[in-house]
């Protein structure tokens, strides 16, 4: 299977500049733990860095800082694992276990972001995949009882 076909088609995204408080109404508002911080470049959504709500609660709140002057680039990870929407899941499964990361942003063959593809996601997949595997137990058994008395 394909990351593209896995991932998550609504990634918010916010810029660099923008303060804690305002990244965390953003991920409040769209009920998201992480945001992908993006930059325009020749008009291609281009992924840079990525903020998770992990990050705010154990990078920044504990410094007592004014929320409104930190901004999201001093805490951001920088250089993001990138899959594109082409990727082989298991294999991007892999880079994201290697790399200790839960979220990873998608981009199309042009670099422009079209999702986010997370831990929770590849477990939706692979959920599905067993619950068919259930089923075909099932429609066999069934089959079995109708022809062999």
């Amino acid at each position: 299977m394909k990351v593209g076909k896995a991932c998550s088609r609504k990634p918010v995204t916010a810029r660099a500049d923008i303060d804690i408080i305002e990244a965390a109404r953003l991920m409040r508002k769209h009920h998201v733990g992480t945001l992908i911080i993006t930059e325009d470049r020749d008009g291609i959504s281009t992924p840079v860095g990525i903020v998770t709500d992990r990050d705010l609660v154990v990078e920044v709140l504990p410094r007592d800082m004014n929320l409104h002057k930190f901004k999201l680039g001093e805490v951001m990870t920088g250089s993001p694992l990138i899959a594109k929407e082409e990727d082989d899941l298991y294999e991007t499964l892999e880079k994201m276990w290697l790399k200790g990361v839960r979220r990873v942003p998608v981009v199309n063959a042009a670099d422009n972001l079209v999702g986010v593809l997370s831990t929770d996601d590849v477990l939706e997949v692979l959920a599905r995949e067993l619950s068919g595997v259930i089923k075909l137990f099932e429609r066999e058994r069934g089959s079995e009882e109708l022809f062999r008395v």
